[in-house]
């Protein structure tokens, strides 16, 4: 029960450093390409 509980937390953590390196390119790509971000219609 105990590990179960634990489970979602270290899936999280695992999801964050999946896409950790993926934030900055979605920022620079957002600064570079305005049209292209979500809602900039």
């Amino acid at each position: 029960m105990h590990s179960f509980a634990y489970r979602p937390l270290y899936y999280t953590r695992i999801v964050a450093w999946a896409f950790s390196p993926l934030v900055p390119l979605l920022v620079l790509a957002a600064a570079v390409f305005p049209g292209t971000a979500p809602g900039a219609e």
